[in-house]
């Protein structure tokens, strides 16, 4: 349930990495009831974690909250704790460390979008890694060595470029993703040099239809690179380490 969420972290400020936050602050924050049972809202401030320019843009989204907010104090008695924002802006360091959960951000490269980061989990004995967008950088070598999982955005070149073939009236906006993001080979490399358990690819571009073969095809010519498992990244999914 959203109620549960009370700490979000950003890597970097493009609208497909922070359009969803109203969403994620007010259905975290409001009491949902249904015949079975009462699931309470967040009653704490929502803890907000990203780059240095974090407090600035999502400063200014909370703002325009502003009259839903002041509605659901008043009129629907949510708690007021709940609807305020607390912020750590770091792009290199520890940002979280409680319960046994360690949280490190890293800088990245996505320029020109800057700051961009992104963060190591470490709870148990293990490590999961989540690239958020970026060029190959040895930033991420270096702290996802060794890591259970590595969660890397990737895009497919060859795909990429058929479709610029296609549509060359388009090539200048298809020919973009190529300067600031890391290709499925860079991917695998990455994962090889760092000794990577696994492998999960997101930000899929273009996005492989939702089957064995289109996902295979997608993933061409990385096990030639990465000995491990390489997973291609949906919603909703969940691994288990062990």
């Amino acid at each position: 349930m959203p109620q549960r969420i009370s700490d979000v972290l950003f890597t970097h400020h493009h609208y497909d990495h922070n359009g969803g936050f109203f969403d994620v602050f007010i259905t975290s924050w409001r009491t949902h009831i249904t015949a079975e049972r009462v699931f309470e809202g967040r009653s704490v401030p929502m803890q907000v974690y990203g780059p240095e320019t974090t407090k600035a843009i999502i400063g200014k989204m909370r703002e325009s909250f502003e009259f839903d907010v002041k509605l659901r104090i008043s009129y629907n008695l949510s708690d007021e704790a709940g609807s305020r924002i607390e912020y750590t802006e770091c792009n290199e360091g520890v940002v979280y460390d409680k319960d046994g959960i360690r949280i490190t951000a890293f800088e990245v490269d996505h320029r020109p979008v800057y700051p961009a980061i992104a963060y190591k989990f470490e709870y148990n004995g293990k490590t999961v890694v989540i690239s958020g967008d970026t060029i190959p950088v040895a930033n991420m070598e270096k702290h996802a060595a060794g890591a259970d999982l590595l969660v890397h955005e990737a895009y497919n070149k060859p795909w990429l470029d058929a479709l610029i073939a296609r549509y060359p009236q388009h090539e200048k906006a298809l020919s973009n993703p190529a300067k600031y993001h890391t290709t499925t080979l860079e991917a695998a490399q990455i994962a090889q040099r760092a000794g990577v358990k696994h492998l999960v690819l997101t930000h899929h571009i273009p996005a492989p239809e939702a089957n064995p073969a289109a996902e295979q095809a997608y993933i061409e010519g990385m096990a030639d690179i990465y000995a491990g498992p390489i997973t291609v990244g949906r919603d909703l999914m969940a691994f288990e380490l062990k």
